[in-house]
């Protein structure tokens, strides 16, 4: 529906379907009685009310969006029609409803790797520094792949936690670098902008972007993000809890060369001049559409990168390969108690 309201704004034959003058809301009322989309509000059956008295919200795209998405392009398409605006223009607020990212639709979900086994699981439940594990999580990473893993974020079992996540980031750092742990966020977790040439597609060169605007201060020291998160303009809401976990693509002050970036069948593929510079990969990880307060669904990510590259960037600016880690987790103690949040971070250097 959408692909087709955007056709026809600029279509020969739109006077035959724009040319009529009914009023906004009487269309729309037909259109959601001809669809069966009466007026909702928040699905609250999709969640019990243990889960809401906690927060916990559900991630859905109801009928009754369409409604309004319609109402939306109609009122451009109305616009052009009947009032002179320019195409152009009414294309660039049209956009703003496009639900899927033509790229991203050609993606399938890999199975969750196997090499993670059940470490994340005793992240979330070690009592001593989860450091040892996460390193044993890198190193069979990098045995498996033969690559170099710069971004990880593990959706927690819950046999471990009702909700959970395990984060692991490389940070290119001063020698003197220790985070502010004291600080509520972290400002490692930078994004990146992407204007799409295309309107459509997750496609083409990635923007360049110099490591000074993305250092950040530590408590001691800074760093930067060996990856930053993609932002496509624009994006497709369909796949917002990809944008939620962060499709992390390689910083561009991090590589030596300008980096491509193209959707394939289970991955999306950074290359450059010199060869493919690395993947980034989801899974569902017994996903559902239910996440909690301060949270998101539960899709895990994986940004692999050659790692003969990696020695670029460290000796360019003179900076140390570290890793940031973070553990969200959310459980209970009764069945009908409220959900608690508790989180662990840890940093240190290759």
């Amino acid at each position: 529906m959408i692909f087709a309201a955007r056709w026809r704004l600029g279509s020969a034959g739109e006077q035959s379907v724009l040319g009529e003058t009914k009023p906004v809301e009487n269309r729309t009322r037909q259109l959601a009685d001809a669809t069966n989309a009466p007026k909702q509000n928040f699905p609250h059956y999709f969640v019990d009310s243990t889960q809401q008295q906690s927060g916990v919200s559900i991630q859905v795209s109801q009928r009754q969006a369409d409604v309004y998405l319609s109402a939306y392009l109609r009122t451009f398409a109305c616009a052009v029609d009947q009032w002179g605006m320019p195409v152009e223009r009414a294309l660039s607020y049209a956009i703003d409803a496009l639900p899927i990212n033509k790229g991203l639709s050609l993606l399938a979900p890999i199975s969750r790797p196997e090499w993670l086994e059940d470490m994340p699981e005793k992240c979330a439940t070690a009592l001593d520094a989860m450091e040892p594990l996460i390193r044993e999580v890198l190193s069979r990473a990098r045995r498996v792949t033969g690559t170099e893993p710069i971004t990880l974020k593990i959706p927690i079992s819950n046999d471990a936690a009702e909700f959970g996540e395990l984060s692991i980031q490389a940070l290119i750092a001063s020698s003197d670098f220790r985070p502010n742990f004291a600080s509520e966020t972290l400002p490692y977790e930078r994004s990146l902008r992407m204007f799409l040439r295309d309107g459509l597609s997750i496609e083409g060169d990635l923007p360049s972007a110099g490591i000074s605007d993305y250092v950040s201060p530590g408590a001691t020291g800074s760093a930067a993000p060996f990856s930053l998160e993609l932002w496509p303009d624009p994006c497709g809401f369909w796949h917002s809890d990809y944008f939620s976990a962060g499709i992390s693509v390689p910083a561009p002050y991090a590589v030596p060369n300008p980096v491509k970036i193209k959707c394939e069948r289970d991955s999306i593929i950074f290359s450059s001049t010199s060869g493919q510079v690395g993947t980034w990969r989801v899974w569902h990880d017994h996903w559902t559409p239910e996440y909690p307060k301060g949270g998101r669904t539960r899709c895990g990510v994986l940004t692999t990168m050659d790692p003969c590259l990696l020695p670029y960037a460290t000796n360019r600016y003179a900076l140390a390969l570290g890793w940031l880690v973070q553990l969200n987790v959310w459980t209970r103690e009764k069945d009908d108690g409220e959900l608690e949040y508790a989180r662990r971070r840890e940093f240190f250097f290759d």
